[in-house]
């Protein structure tokens, strides 16, 4: 799993680098476009007014002569409402009227027409190519983006699962070095906290009962919602059903939802058959191994008892 994690981290960092290329890439070319649409417009505003002077047939000579004129006209007049100069606005008209057959020139007379054309068709295929590489690189870069997150939603899942397998590896040590103590010879209270310290581990909340009067429980155990009371027996003997009476009347007087008798020796035959009509979970030498290593969930005992 570590290296299904280097490999996504690997990706993630592979495309966001492609990303990051793509960016200036995509800005040129929002440019670029940009100025291929003044170009075409340019040049579509050219052949209209030259289409628009043969159709009407107009002298292109006097739109050279008469128009700079107007214009310059117009350029005095506006900038003398804006500005309120009168020598400024003459210059300024003076300069509109002298440059005006030029932009006329070029926009009437120079290049050709058929270069015109040419040169229409020509900017009008580079900004329909351009185009389609813009959309194509953002549609790249969204599939980037998209893949980017895919990849973070997997990985972050990786890495919760080697989180939560290293949490349950740690617990498992932890149940295994104590599963190795010498549980067999813990008597009374040692007993109680050596499956206390086991209970804690397995994720349960952990109350002990007053050392007299605890009403036959020596702890009171609690997870997922269920309280569960639980007689300890550090025993050499086996365990009658005494205990299992013990364990039952005290899961009513402490409003348990079931009751337990954990040993580290075994019980009685009448032991069994009381626990079963009782139904109290029983854990003793044949199924202790289980229950200290995890493998054996005291709610679903209880539950089965």
């Amino acid at each position: 799993m570590r290296s299904e994690i280097d490999m996504l981290a690997a990706e993630i960092r592979l495309n966001t680098q492609y990303i990051h290329n793509l960016k200036p890439r995509i800005r040129l070319l929002a440019i670029d476009i940009e100025r291929m649409r003044i170009v075409v417009a340019y040049f579509a505003t050219v052949l209209w007014a030259r289409d628009f002077i043969e159709r009407f047939r107009i002298w292109r000579g006097g739109v050279l002569i008469i128009v700079p004129f107007i214009f310059g006209a117009i350029a005095t007049v506006g900038t003398h409402v804006f500005l309120g100069n009168g020598w400024i606005s003459a210059v300024i008209g003076l300069l509109v009227t002298c440059i005006s057959p030029l932009l006329l020139l070029g926009l009437l007379v120079y290049p050709a027409t058929e270069v015109v054309r040419m040169r229409k068709v020509a900017a009008e295929g580079h900004l329909a190519e351009q185009r389609r590489f813009y959309a194509y690189s953002i549609s790249k870069s969204t599939e980037l983006k998209n893949a980017i997150q895919m990849t973070s939603t997997q990985l972050n899942e990786f890495q919760s699962e080697i989180a939560r397998l290293e949490l349950i590896a740690s617990r498992e040590y932890q149940l295994k070095q104590l599963y190795d103590r010498n549980w067999k010879a813990m008597r009374s209270v040692e007993f109680e906290q050596f499956l206390e310290e086991v209970f804690t581990i397995l994720g349960y909340s952990v109350e002990t009962t007053a050392v007299t009067g605890d009403q036959g429980v020596d702890l009171i155990v609690e997870n997922r919602g269920i309280r569960i009371a639980v007689q300890v027996k550090g025993y050499l003997n086996s365990v009658s059903n005494a205990a299992v009476q013990e364990a039952f009347a005290g899961m009513a007087h402490y409003s348990c939802d079931a009751c337990a008798v954990i040993t580290n020796s075994v019980f009685t035959s009448s032991a069994v058959s009381l626990a079963q009509s009782t139904r109290c979970a029983l854990i003793g030498e044949t199924n202790f191994r289980d229950f200290v290593l995890g493998r054996l969930d005291l709610i679903d005992a209880v539950g089965q008892a």
